[in-house]
């Protein structure tokens, strides 16, 4: 066997030896939030987990607060993570209590004028791309079910072109850089 076979050889065994890092999920004890949905990122802190796992986590904004205060278990987390395509071993802590405060968080004050609920597939939005000297806007319809402050595939109006963008709102989702 040559030098190089036998490098690779001992790389290829030492990274099966080596057991990879497991995620880490852990729920805040208090959230407090100025918008009715919430995203399972802003109430759990994960450490380990991968870029699109984290990203499905950010993603997924369905947690609906309907009245002032909603106390979660650590079970409830872990259904809605599933929800959310991520399945965790465990949730540390044994629950979070978010409070809905009245106004809305800083910067949050244009996305929030409308209340946010779902908006079904082929529900038609304006669909805005900024740069640094001008703004464009054109009309696209959504291809999936999706609640503002998610991303989502979006398709022009007229055209077979696909794009993902971020809804803003109700009416506005802001085309995101490939």
């Amino acid at each position: 066997m040559t030098k190089v076979g036998c490098i690779a050889l001992f790389c290829i065994i030492n990274q099966q030896a080596l057991p990879a890092a497991t995620p880490a999920f852990k729920l805040k004890e208090n959230f407090n939030s100025g918008k009715k949905n919430i995203c399972l990122s802003e109430i759990l802190t994960v450490e380990n987990l991968p870029a699109r796992e984290q990203e499905k986590l950010t993603r997924y904004c369905r947690i609906e607060l309907n009245q002032a205060t909603l106390t979660l278990n650590a079970k409830d987390a872990e259904l809605h993570a599933w929800a959310a395509g991520v399945i965790p071993e465990k949730i540390s802590g044994s629950r979070v209590t978010i409070t809905y405060v009245p106004g809305t968080p800083a910067g949050e004050q244009a996305k929030n004028t409308a209340p946010m609920q779902r908006l079904r597939r082929g529900t038609t939005v304006n669909l805005i791309l900024k740069s640094a000297n001008m703004q464009i806007a054109r009309e696209g319809q959504l291809l999936t079910d999706t609640f503002p402050g998610e991303t989502v595939e979006v398709r022009l109006s007229g055209t077979r072109r696909n794009f993902r963008a971020k809804l803003i709102n109700n009416e506005t989702a802001e085309l995101i850089s490939p």
